[in-house]
């Protein structure tokens, strides 16, 4: 059993502003550090939205892999790995074998293949679930979870527990539904050494050093490409839509950081307003092709505003507790 894996209970984060994947992860990472789940999650916002050519080599590579590199191993002491498995006694041998040695796993899964409630079987949806231990005699996995909670809608993950056949078909399902075209696996975190402390100024300074390498050449190229072509497909836009979400989801991480250390924000927060009022003129605009053009141009403006006041942010807190990280 990882005891160390507990309750997000200091999780104030919707849905909008946080999806069950990286939730998962900021849990996880949690269990090594209190400090690791708004970091992890501030650092992953600002690459995985802003500038993912910051982390990923190519356009294809998998995003929590190549972070290993420049986020995970060097600000978090952690290793991530996908493991891949062949049948259904390799699954819980694995399984066991990396709880017994302490890693942290997050099992992909689709929730059809989940009896708590009828209304997991109305679609194929994904989900991540996160194993705390097992039991061979009852063959059931302990696990950390919400699906059980307010049929799935609470923020909370609590303890609880889950067959293990139901939770192998659940991933199962979800690579023959959910992501097609990759063979089964599951994800493993690997602490490097047993040294956590609290990241927070190397989280900042790798915010400093993103922005200032990549700020001057931004854009948001996933808009530019909606606007360019004739017609975005639903998904386009519900991927745009998730990464806004979560670049506010970022402003709020960040705005808590600068205001507990009696940082000003009045213009920060002027200028994170009227981005989040374009959230409403988007799909307008997207339809409305004239119009198009003048809302990029207006929203690119915005967002690098506030990424070059982000940056001035981050160095005045830097400067401000340049004793207290000493």
């Amino acid at each position: 059993m990882i005891r160390e894996l507990r309750p997000n209970t200091g999780d104030d984060y919707t849905w909008k502003e946080l999806n069950c994947f990286i939730r998962a992860w900021c849990i996880v990472l949690q269990s090594y550090h209190s400090s690791y789940f708004d970091n992890f999650l501030q650092v992953m916002f600002l690459n995985w939205t802003f500038f993912p050519e910051s982390i990923k080599d190519t356009e294809n590579a998998d995003f929590m892999l190549e972070s290993n590199r420049r986020v995970l191993q060097p600000q978090f002491n952690v290793t991530a790995e996908k493991v891949f498995y062949s049948t259904a006694d390799q699954f819980y041998k694995e399984v066991a074998m990396r709880v017994n040695a302490q890693e942290r796993l997050i099992i992909p899964g689709d929730l059809y293949n989940i009896y708590y409630n009828p209304s997991y079987q109305a679609k194929h949806n994904e989900h991540y679930f996160i194993i705390k231990g097992y039991d061979q005699t009852t063959a059931r996995y302990y696990i950390l979870d919400n699906l059980h909670l307010n049929k799935g809608k609470s923020i909370l993950y609590e303890d609880f527990f889950i067959p293990s056949d139901v939770l192998y078909e659940c991933n199962q399902l979800f690579f023959s539904h959910l992501q097609t075209t990759s063979q089964p696996y599951f994800w493993s975190i690997q602490q490097l050494s047993t040294n956590h402390n609290n990241n927070t100024k190397l989280s900042f300074q790798a915010n400093l050093q993103v922005l200032n390498e990549y700020i001057d050449t931004y854009k948001d190229r996933q808009l530019e490409s909606m606007i360019n072509q004739s017609g975005s497909t639903t998904e386009q836009i519900h991927e745009f839509f998730m990464k806004f979400n979560h670049k506010n989801t970022y402003f709020k991480i960040l705005r808590r950081v600068f205001q507990t250390n009696e940082i000003d924000t009045i213009y920060f927060d002027k200028l994170v307003q009227s981005f989040q009022e374009l959230k409403l003129v988007i799909p307008i605009s997207l339809v409305k092709s004239e119009s198009a053009i003048t809302l990029f141009e207006h929203y690119s403006e915005i967002e690098k505003s506030i990424l070059l006041q982000l940056r001035d942010l981050v160095l005045e807190f830097l400067e401000k507790n340049e004793k207290v990280f000493a």
